[in-house]
């Protein structure tokens, strides 16, 4: 009777242990990491120009925790030239990453504006160099392996060392629920929590030396599932 409790008891364990072993896969699966590399969008530079040996990869869990915050993920540009690149600072301003975000029924997801009025100062470059607030946290950013403190961070550009990268940690939290960019625009609601769903997520981010420069790289994502889940 002991050996048969013996056995049932062990039969139990491995149960348990194959059990725990399929929710842990199942569970590597779901939240498995996207890992992709933009691509050209637009390219007026030649094949010799620093530019164009700057590369820049996306990464993010297809799915997240609401509990934790909203989308995350991280944009990583990465410089394989032979010596130090100074770029226009990605999120100046005039130079912020692209971002493109669409529900599950495929309808347009509008984040904060950075603005308020009728008029959009980013067609005003002195208007534009006044603004501060993103339409999306900018959790931490690393330059070359070192954090970049917040007065950095504001800076008109940054300085790529030689295999060197730059590394943006982005969090969209949230979104103006129910707001389409009309023309005229109605005034956007309050901004609110993004909501738990599936989305489609696209980025993109335009690379500059300088201020007016004619040697411009646009990179970008296709569009990404990721889905936010309530835990």
């Amino acid at each position: 009777m002991k050996r048969f409790k013996s056995a049932a008891s062990s039969v139990a364990m491995v149960a348990v242990s194959v059990l725990l072993l399929a929710c842990t896969q199942a569970t590597a699966a779901e939240t498995g990491k996207i890992v992709v590399r933009l691509k050209d969008e637009v390219r007026l530079i030649s094949h010799k120009d620093p530019l164009s040996k700057l590369t820049a990869t996306l990464e993010m869990l297809k799915v997240q925790r609401a509990t934790l915050g909203g989308i995350k993920f991280t944009l990583d540009i990465v410089n394989k030239n032979n010596q130090a690149i100074k770029i226009r600072n990605p999120l100046a301003p005039l130079n912020l990453p692209s971002i493109y975000l669409r529900n599950k029924a495929g309808q347009v997801i509008e984040l904060p504006l950075r603005y308020r009025g009728s008029v959009d100062p980013l067609r005003s470059p002195e208007a534009a160099r006044r603004l501060k607030k993103l339409p999306f946290k900018v959790s931490q950013v690393l330059l070359n392996g070192q954090r970049l403190t917040k007065k950095a961070m504001e800076s008109r550009s940054l300085q790529i060392a030689a295999g060197g990268h730059l590394r943006i940690s982005v969090e969209i939290d949230k979104i103006l629920k129910g707001w389409k960019r009309d023309y005229p625009a109605p005034v956007p609601p309050p901004p609110s929590k993004i909501p738990v769903g599936e989305y489609k997520l696209k980025v993109s981010v335009t690379l500059t030396q300088s201020l007016g420069s004619d040697t411009v790289v646009g990179l970008a994502t296709g569009r990404l599932g990721v889905k936010l889940v309530a835990q």
